[in-house]
């Protein structure tokens, strides 16, 4: 509706109407709905006024005014003197006087249709051997005139009756789209030429395979699969050369890899290898090169945790992707050596991210020199996940989301998706995670990308630090059901899900069991990604004096250390074994870098703190009264009342004052609370009213600015007030304050 009308009230009227009268719009019990398909309609008053306008034009007014319509709502008039064969200042007349009519309009642009349905009418009313000349004669000079307008070109082939004319100019203008990114917009010009190109098996196949590649790129393997697939049955019946199948095969493995089904993968690539050699294609090779690579670090990865089978022995991806990287530079495929400098970026990454990062960089700046957009995205990509590693900043990573969006690159963004979830969880930005886990979840769903089983299991993570065990269970028990035979997977609902609800519930004694489980996963997949849980499972046992020294070890031999939060772990273990060594001042030294590399992990963090105090109150070092003042303040605010316990608990055996609990702090005043108003909101209100800004409330309540920001939010939107001014109003009155005035009223 608000296309075709845009904005005429009299339109939406005629519009609105028409679909009644259709049925297609019905009302049931005071409620509109749609129940059957709303057709492009052009109401009949509106057409009448068109064509009487159109009517009281001249012969070549009325011919310029359909010629242009073939060309679309908004036109370059200067395609119509050789279109139409009318002089050029017969034409500048003519125009001048259907603006007049009010059929066109004229702007710093050109000229275009005054509205959409104007340009409806003057299409409809062109007969079909008309609309043929016109189109042959404006395709022609189209075709003649610079620049590069294939969709334009495409419409007016078809709509001269030339359908594979119409399906090769879009062909083209998907491969354009495919080189600038535009994987969403030539996924749909494919689909297009798919449609048009049914009477030409050839045409169809380049069609076909155009369409596999670009799909694969874009995140949706299943439909990539099916059509690759029955391409490729199709080229192999009537022995299409090698080299093409190679290609198609590419496309294949791509969409397999995407999936996690690497055994078709592994098949593929290998087919295309062979297929590459007996076509003795150098270009070819060096892609089917590049992509084994790719194939060969992820089954390494899964080969470390399940024994293994051989097929990296003689393959490792490093030295596969040199080869492929070394060839690109030597005959010119920068798009290869960015594929190639992704595999060395990600494989360094276990244990240099320097290294890591200047692969990452060396490919950004190629994509960037050739105007690579997808290789652009995934190296943006992979220097944010250098950040997730290294501090868990999510700054690179969301403009790398954003990026893939653009392109329609949506298997990089759902995985981006899944990283910023898992920094918002470290970060204690719940709400924000959750959201982040979902998309990434829906997009696995729809797509069939590896990735649910991850998100699944964040969603987990969320629900345990806030103490929603049975929330928490389903989403474990979601999780193993779709990835329960990854070692990693495994490992992380039981490090990052269970122990963290166990370190909510103060069970110190499960959380530990339940993280060396999570490690005992682990070890059997050593390349999977050095996950925080491994950091807290050394803590928790240095704390316990249970083998503290042993797993720090472990840590460091690993490399695990490479991660942020577990380094941050790690040096808070060493902390502790140093203090029970008698090494003050080193121990002293240790916890302060630790916690200053930490301070913007704020569960982790307290969490840490009230886990050292106790160390430290045995052992004569640091300041682990000031740490656990800190961490109750933060815990009675996540309402995590076990660990806030704890804190106190360990506050008197250090022989100092224990803050009293605060009675009634967030509570909800009736008036308030029948508006829906929350404790946390309400906790927000108060500090509103102090004259707080977000950034200093977030830092008094432990909380994100952008969670305050959509706290205040809902506040406006219960309350009904219409800015702080009014909200410290609302709280004044909430509070009992005879001079103040009553809480605006219920605004639904």
């Amino acid at each position: 509706l608000r296309s075709s009308a845009e904005g005429v009230p009299l339109l939406v009227e005629e519009l609105l109407a028409a679909w009644v009268g259709s049925g297609a719009l019905v009302r049931e019990q005071g409620d509109w709905a749609v129940r059957r398909y709303v057709a492009p309609v052009v109401p009949l008053t509106f057409a009448d006024s068109v064509r009487r306008r159109f009517e009281g034009l001249d012969a070549a007014g009325k011919q310029l005014l359909q010629a242009a319509a073939l060309l679309g709502r908004r036109f370059d008039w200067t395609l119509l003197p050789p279109g139409t064969g009318i002089e050029e200042s017969v034409i500048a007349a003519a125009l001048r006087r259907a603006v007049e009519a009010q059929l066109l309009a004229a702007d710093e642009r050109g000229f275009r249709f005054r509205h959409t349905l104007t340009h409806d009418v003057v299409l409809a009313g062109i007969l079909p051997p008309e609309r043929i000349a016109l189109a042959r004669r404006a395709l022609d000079a189209l075709e003649a005139a610079d620049g590069e307008r294939e969709e334009l070109a495409a419409r007016l082939a078809e709509a001269a009756g030339e359908r594979g004319r119409a399906a090769a100019l879009l062909l083209v203008a998907a491969r354009r789209g495919r080189a600038a990114g535009a994987l969403a917009t030539a996924a749909a010009t494919l689909d297009r030429a798919a449609a048009l190109a049914t009477g030409d098996c050839a045409l169809a196949a380049e069609v076909d395979e155009e369409l596999t590649e670009v799909l694969a790129l874009r995140g949706e393997t299943e439909r990539a699969a099916a059509i690759g697939e029955a391409l490729l049955a199709t080229l192999d019946r009537v022995h299409v050369p090698a080299a093409r199948r190679g290609r198609i095969l590419l496309g294949l493995v791509r969409a397999a890899l995407l999936s996690g089904c690497l055994d078709t993968a592994t098949a593929r690539v290998e087919q295309a290898r062979h297929l590459a050699e007996e076509a003795g294609d150098d270009e070819l090779r060096v892609r089917v090169t590049a992509l084994a690579a790719h194939v060969a670090l992820a089954r390494g990865l899964r080969a470390t945790g399940s024994g293994g089978d051989g097929y990296t022995e003689s393959r490792e991806p490093v030295a596969l992707a040199n080869e492929a990287l070394a060839a690109a530079e030597r005959i010119g495929l920068p798009e290869v050596a960015c594929e190639a400098l992704e595999v060395i970026g990600r494989t360094a990454r276990m244990g240099c991210l320097k290294t890591a990062e200047g692969a990452f960089q060396q490919a950004l700046e190629i994509a960037e020199r050739h105007g690579l957009v997808l290789w652009r995205v995934r190296a943006l990509h992979e220097l944010g996940t250098i950040d997730l590693i290294r501090a868990h900043h999510p700054d690179r990573l969301a403009a790398a989301r954003a990026a893939a969006l653009e392109a329609g690159a949506l298997a990089t963004a759902t995985v981006i998706d899944l990283q910023l979830a898992k920094v918002y969880a470290a970060r204690y930005e719940l709400d924000e995670c959750l959201a982040a886990a979902a998309r990434c979840s829906a997009a696995a769903r729809r797509y069939g990308l590896d990735t649910l089983a991850q998100a699944i299991g964040t969603e987990a993570v969320v629900h345990a630090l806030r103490g929603h065990e049975d929330r928490m269970e389903a989403c474990i028990a979601e999780a193993l059901a779709h990835g329960g035979d990854d070692p990693d997977v495994q490992a992380y609902v039981l490090g990052h899900g269970r122990a963290y609800l166990s370190l909510v519930q103060e069970d110190l004694d499960r959380a530990r069991d339940e993280l060396d489980r999570a490690m005992a996963h682990t070890r059997r997949a050593p390349g999977s990604p050095p996950r925080p849980f491994r950091g807290l499972w050394a803590l928790l046992h240095a704390v316990a004096d249970d083998g503290g020294e042993a797993a720090l070890a472990e840590l460091r031999s690993t490399g695990a250390v490479i991660n942020h939060g577990v380094a941050c772990y790690a040096g808070f273990a060493e902390a502790v074994l140093l203090g029970r060594a008698g090494r003050r001042r080193d121990a002293e030294n240790a916890f302060g870098r630790a916690d200053a590399e930490m301070r913007e992990l704020l569960w982790y963090r307290h969490h840490a703190h009230r886990l050292v105090a106790g160390a430290a109150i045995a052992d004569g070092w640091g300041d682990p009264v000031a740490w656990l003042r800190e961490a109750l303040e933060f815990f009675v605010a996540a309402d995590a009342p076990r660990i806030a316990s704890a804190c106190r608990s360990l506050l008197r055996k250090a022989g100092a004052p224990v803050p009293r609990r605060a009675r009634g702090k967030g509570a909800v005043p009736a008036p308030l609370r029948a508006l829906g108003v929350t404790g946390r909101e309400m906790e927000v209100l108060a500090l509103v009213a102090e004259g707080l800004s977000n950034a200093d409330i977030g830092e008094r309540l432990f909380l994100s600015p952008r969670t305050v920001e959509r706290h205040v939010s809902s506040l406006l939107a219960r309350t009904g007030a219409r800015g702080r001014t009014e909200l410290v109003t609302v709280a004044h009155a909430a509070a009992g304050d005879p001079a103040a005035a009553e809480p605006p009223p219920d605004p639904r």
